[in-house]
């Protein structure tokens, strides 16, 4: 979206291109305002989803994403990124995030994490299904570049929500 507006509409945009992503204030939240909104949605509108991206070279990410069924906003409720030991500290931070998600007590509140089983993936993937007893599920990438632009899109036009003073917040704002 930002490409077309500035390549083919030829409006100007602000946005730094240097930075990960460009975030604005009203993108940040803190305190009751997720809860705030599910009240506003409908509880019984929101459901959660989560994804794992495996590193190997570096840090695990692991994210539980808020969504609902009639609104276009997007929340980042839970996050984990760190550089792992093995598959069990892994498993603690995922248990950790999906217990986080059930004490929402959305009716929806069930979370399946997908994970990308590229590379060494899909063996770290059977054993947190397997061994842990976890909800990971296959994902494949089929389009990272688009991924990461649609992502940009809907922080830019203000529809995903990231935690204030978070690993996401820090991370968008390198350059």
């Amino acid at each position: 979206e930002s490409r077309r507006r500035r390549f083919l509409d030829g409006e100007y945009s602000d946005d730094n291109e240097s930075m990960v992503f460009p975030i604005h204030k009203e993108n940040l939240y803190e305190g009751p305002e997720f809860r705030e909104w599910i009240a506003r949605v409908g509880i019984d509108t929101v459901r959660l989803t989560a994804g794992l991206d495996l590193g190997y070279e570096d840090a695990d990410g692991f994210v539980i994403i808020a969504y609902s069924t009639v609104n276009p906003m997007r929340w980042l409720i839970y996050e984990y990124k760190a550089r792992r030991e093995g598959t069990a500290e892994l498993a603690k931070a995922i248990r950790a995030g999906l217990e986080y998600a059930a004490g929402l007590n959305l009716p929806h509140g069930s979370v399946d994490v997908y994970a990308d089983t590229g590379g060494g993936g899909k063996k770290s993937v059977a054993d947190l299904y397997t061994v842990y007893g976890l909800p990971v599920r296959k994902a494949y990438k089929s389009d990272k570049l688009m991924a990461i632009e649609l992502l940009r899109d809907d922080i830019v036009s203000g529809r995903f929500m990231i935690p204030k003073d978070s690993a996401f917040e820090r991370e968008c704002e390198k350059v």
